[in-house]
């Protein structure tokens, strides 16, 4: 009996919605298209328990992905080893042009990197090789860094020979 009771309240507010919706809306097309509407869904509420004691799944199937997990978590190891590289070649790019026009001769920069929260890798630190004496620091290459790239990074300038 309640669940005669429970259709009959579903049947009669699908109803009453279908009806409010088909007095609020503006004359011409939108009229019928929203009158369209409402049927359909009150048909739907008709005819639930129907389906429902027939076992017909009323549910959309679920879509197949095209990638497995074992490739999904591929292609995330592969998007974050293409972003840090062009991290550190942006970061390189910036430090090495800088270092050039200051007239430093320096070695291979060389970059550590960190996994902080586990889902991205970034720069924490660049090593930079000195073969002759830099008049920018390490403090202005790092603010240079930071507003060019919006990446915080340390830089250590260490002399060959240290």
């Amino acid at each position: 009996m309640a669940i005669l009771r429970q259709w009959l309240l579903s049947l009669t507010f699908a109803a009453l919605a279908g009806m409010l919706v088909s007095l609020l809306a503006p004359k011409g097309a939108t009229q019928k298209a929203l009158r369209t509407v409402a049927a359909v869904f009150l048909l739907a509420v008709l005819f639930l328990p129907a389906a429902q004691l027939r076992d017909i799944p009323l549910t959309l199937p679920q879509m197949q992905e095209n990638t497995s997990p074992p490739q999904e978590q591929n292609l995330e190891a592969l998007l974050q080893a293409q972003t840090l590289q062009a991290q550190q070649a942006a970061v390189s790019g910036i430090l090495q042009r800088t270092l050039l026009q200051a007239s430093t001769n320096f070695g291979q920069i060389t970059f550590e990197t960190d996994n902080p929260d586990g889902t991205r890798i970034q720069i924490t630190e660049a090593q930079i090789p000195l073969h002759s004496t830099c008049t920018v620091t390490a403090q202005e290459l790092e603010r240079l860094v930071l507003t060019e790239t919006g990446i915080q990074l340390k830089i250590r300038m260490v002399t060959m020979g240290e």
